[in-house]
Parts: C-alpha cells; structure tokens; sequence
C-alpha cells in the first residue's frame, strides 16, 4: 500500500526501493543478537534414510498452494492496472488486500482447526481460492476483483499450513526438523515457478486467460486435496 502511494505521489523506482532497503536494515537490527546471546545446545536432526512417498505427494500438493499465492502476489497489482486500468494507488491494493486476508486466514484455521479435520479444510480452502482466482481474473473493474482477491487469499491461507502440520505429525520425533524443512523446500517451487508461469501464459495468450488458469490451479488443488491419501500420526 505505501509503495502505491508512493507511486501516486510520482516516486520512481531508486525512492521505492531505497525505503524499502532501509526498513529491511531497520529490521536487522532490531533483531540483532545481544553480545551475551547464545544459541541453545540441540541435537541435530537425523537425516532419514529415504524420502516417504507421502512427502512427495504432500509436497506436490503444497506446490500448487504456493503457486497459487505467488501468483496472486505477483500479478494482482499489473493486473489491476493494466486490464482494469486502476490507478497505481488502487492498484497497490490488490497484493496488499490479498495479503492480509491471508494473514487473517491463517491466524484462524491455527486457532480453530480441529485434529482430523484436514481433508475438509484442504478442499475447501482450495475451492474458495479457485472461485476467486476466477471472479478476480474475469472481473469488470477493480472493486469486484479487490473483493475477490481477499476470497481467494482467504482460501489460499489455510492450505499450506494445514500441509505443514501434517507433515510435522507424521514424522517421528527425530526427523522432523528434516522432514518439514524438505517439504518446504518442494512446496517452494511452486512459490518460484507460479509467477513465471502466469508471465509466460500472458505473453501467449492474455493476462486475464492466464490468471484464469490460476483458478484451474486451485480447482486441481482442491481435487488432489479431496483424493489423496493423508499420512498418519507417528
């Protein structure tokens, strides 16, 4: 939101990038260590001997949630502009309105998401999330798809977490630490790849057709989510 302002304000990209360099340098250092501070001793994981099968499909899965998010992330705001033609402040929205109904999501699925009931908060996160890729990606002006952009954030935010927990379940004590951290590592290609795709589809095609197949993506996550065999408890 502060960079949209910014940039109705006419600032270029060295004012945006400069301030945002400087929080980041802000936020070092209020998180720097003490000189007393030490680390705690802790064991360290052991390295399981191969990669369960399930780790890889729940990897899959969490792929496509962060393709998802990403996506949205990265394109929402040139979408806005450039298809909606919002202005730059309005169109600042668009990442900014997503994130936070992501946020929001998250913070109460963590709360309020009972033991056992995965499966239904997987396929229905995703669906919530395909249906507003799809009402944002096809929509007439910037408020509908602002409004859809928080549907489809507040659909994406409990998929990845509710994966992770999973994970964190069924792995045996002394691997979990390396098991999540691997299942984060698969989820991110996902992270990297969605955005490229959208940009790679929109140069063939348009970027509302392509951000329509960010809605095929949710609606394939909400299928897998839906037939997928979820692992156990350790």
């Amino acid at each position: 939101m502060a960079t949209g302002l910014l940039r109705a304000a006419s600032a270029g990209p060295l004012v945006v990038f400069a301030l945002a360099a400087a929080v980041v340098g802000v936020a070092a250092l209020a998180v720097r260590p003490g000189p007393d501070a030490r680390p705690p001793v802790q064991h360290g994981p052991r390295f399981f001997a191969r990669v369960p099968r399930w780790l890889l499909v729940l990897g899959f899965v969490g792929a496509l949630a962060y393709w998802l998010e990403n996506a949205w992330q990265s394109w929402s705001a040139v979408h806005l502009e450039r298809t909606l033609d919002a202005s730059p402040a309005v169109a600042a929205l668009g990442p900014a309105v997503f994130a936070g109904s992501m946020a929001v999501g998250r913070l109460l699925v963590h709360r309020h998401a009972r033991p056992g009931a995965e499966r239904a908060v997987l396929v229905g996160g995703a669906s919530v999330a395909a249906l507003g890729s799809a009402l944002a990606a096809f929509a007439p002006s910037d408020l509908p798809a602002l409004a859809a952009l928080v549907l489809a954030g507040a659909g994406c935010s409990v998929c990845a977490p509710t994966l992770v927990s999973l994970a964190g379940r069924a792995a045996p004590e002394p691997e979990r630490a390396t098991l999540v951290g691997s299942l984060t590592t698969l989820m991110y290609l996902g992270f990297l790849v969605g955005p490229a795709a959208v940009g790679g589809l929109a140069d063939a095609t348009t970027l509302r057709v392509s951000l329509g197949g960010v809605a095929a993506v949710g609606a394939l996550l909400a299928i897998l989510a839906a037939v997928i065999r979820l692992p156990s408890r350790a």
